[in-house]
């Protein structure tokens, strides 16, 4: 698993809801060509229809935070895989 990168992000907690745009990881955090790109992905759009925070990462084992629980909050810079501040 490659180490998430630090990019700038916006500081604040994003207003209503988490923009479709937003939902898929920014490539810097999930590369195109990662080996379990496509069931994460569809872990975490299962997690956003339901309504929940977390999933279990596919490839951990560990609990991974929905870009919709992360736009409710500031940007914390650790590097979140769902990060929806990072700039596009």
């Amino acid at each position: 698993m490659e180490p998430p990168t630090h990019e700038a992000c916006s500081p604040g907690p994003g207003k209503g809801q988490l923009p479709a745009s937003l939902a898929d990881p920014h490539p810097s955090r999930l590369g195109v060509g990662h080996p379990f790109r496509d069931a994460i992905i569809d872990a975490h759009r299962a997690a956003l229809a339901s309504g929940e925070p977390f999933y279990l990462d596919p490839e951990s084992g560990l609990w991974v935070m929905t870009a919709a629980s992360l736009w409710e909050r500031a940007c914390c810079n650790n590097g979140c895989r769902h990060c929806p501040h990072l700039e596009r």
